[in-house]
């Protein structure tokens, strides 16, 4: 395992000096966990309950997140006193490859964490470097948690397993929909999005929304989504298809269906205007919230900002979906993994259900940085802007998929972020960066065989 674990850090290193955004901070934040708790305490907490045991936890968020877990320890506390757990908080702009790269090397230079939280875009590579255990007989076992996973949506749990089995607990994930401004749309007579609607409909309305001259201060973009790979993947999940194979061991770059979809956005700049040309780090929420964009493809976690900068005159709406039948919306999630190097997987459980407990989804559901992954915990969360901020949750009902992450996500997205520039740059036919791209990317499947 460490040989694999070696393997990786070198590929990874070498990629993250391309890729790498700015680096972001730790944060450690201490708190107290418990020994057992819930219908099946006595079988899983150690012999000795009041043997002092420490548990770290690598995870990932912002200030209001160690906040959160900060007061679902101080609840397990009032119980179990004896077990410490220290949250070892990635924050910033750190990228989820350097997160990645980060717990790979702890384990490798035997300082693993207990526990992580991590994002679909590292799963496949822990379970494929074997080093999370499968959480399959905890969960049947355990009658709290089955009553948590009444309450989330199985899209959410199924997007964590691999081949059959669970290896993370889903704690939070996002919707990808689109954010609307109201104004803009009343002032260029147009009605709200329709549910039903497909390309030519939104670009119709794209381009009636673009207004003002190129590159002057009045400019605004019917649309504009961020450079991340979620985003880059929108459209051709909207057309049926993806940019990988059904199993994620392979390129699907090479897909007419692909290229079609790519060819949009290339229209939407040159052909028609209605889009701005993509630029790295590019925020599609801050252009929004600035007023240069009439609709953006963003996450939940953009709400609370908008909110706080007194900006109400926006909603949302589904995407359009271009292939009626095969089409998809698209979304991406989280969850907590146990580390097979920890010595008390009974207590790292425990810390788990606390940390996706009724109290703490609703503190992440009144946060507003994500979405919970409790459907009624996200339904405590009434909003009179936006409207229409059900979808949030509700786009995991209308077929949605969760976003491309194979087990070489790091060399995937640097070759989709590399190609996508290339093919955005200029007004062209992009099948032929696209054929490029497929094969480049089918070469770096090939050297996992």
């Amino acid at each position: 395992m460490k040989k694999r674990i070696l393997c990786f850090l070198l590929s990874a290193a070498m990629l993250a000096s391309v890729t790498a955004c700015s680096g972001g901070g730790d944060t450690s934040s201490e708190g107290s966990a418990p020994a057992g708790s819930g219908s099946n305490a006595e079988a899983s907490q150690p012999a000795d309950s009041s043997e002092p045991i420490e548990l770290t936890v690598l995870n990932w968020g912002s200030d209001i997140d160690v906040k959160i877990n900060q007061d679902a320890y101080a609840r397990l506390n009032e119980k179990f006193p004896n077990v410490t757990v220290k949250d070892n908080f990635v924050t910033g702009t750190a990228t989820w490859s350097e997160y990645i790269t980060k717990l790979l090397t702890m384990i490798g230079s035997g300082n693993s964490p207990d526990m992580v939280m991590m994002a679909i875009e590292g799963v496949r590579q822990l379970i494929d470097n074997d080093v999370v255990m499968p959480l399959d007989d905890r969960i049947e076992g355990d009658e709290d948690m089955q009553a948590v996973l009444d309450d989330i949506s199985p899209r959410l749990v199924e997007a964590l397993a691999v081949d059959g089995q669970t290896y993370f607990f889903p704690n939070s994930w996002n919707s990808i929909v689109l954010y609307y401004n109201t104004k803009m749309f009343a002032d260029a007579g147009l009605e709200a999005p329709p549910a039903d609607w497909d390309w030519d409909t939104f670009r119709e309305y794209a381009k009636k929304l673009t207004t003002g001259e190129d590159n002057s201060e009045d400019k605004v973009y019917g649309y504009g989504m961020s450079t991340y790979s979620i985003f880059m993947t929108l459209f051709p999940f909207s057309n049926g298809t993806s940019t990988l194979t059904d199993d994620q061991l392979g390129s699907n770059l090479s897909d007419p269906k692909v290229a079609e979809a790519f060819q949009v956005i290339n229209d939407m700049i040159y052909v028609d205007g209605s889009m701005p040309m993509p630029e790295q780090g590019m925020d599609a929420a801050q252009l929004f919230a600035a007023g240069r964009l009439a609709m953006a493809a963003i996450g939940p976690n953009s709400v609370q900002n908008m909110l706080t900068a007194d900006f109400t005159d926006w909603d949302v709406a589904y995407l359009p979906i271009q292939d009626k039948e095969n089409g998809s919306h698209i979304f991406g999630v989280t969850g907590y993994g146990i580390l097979k190097d920890t010595e008390n997987p009974d207590m790292c459980w425990e810390v788990i259900k606390e940390l996706v407990s009724p109290e703490t989804q609703e503190a992440v559901a009144s946060a507003g940085v994500s979405n919970p992954v409790s459907r009624s915990a996200f339904e405590t969360r009434a909003l009179e802007v936006p409207k229409n901020w059900e979808i949030f949750y509700d786009a995991i009902d209308q077929n949605s998929r969760c976003l491309p992450a194979p087990i070489n996500d790091s060399e995937y997205e640097e070759i989709l972020f590399r190609y996508y520039y290339e093919m955005m740059n200029t007004q062209q036919d992009v099948s032929g960066v696209l054929a490029k791209a497929d094969e480049e990317l089918q070469a770096s499947f090939d050297e996992l065989k």
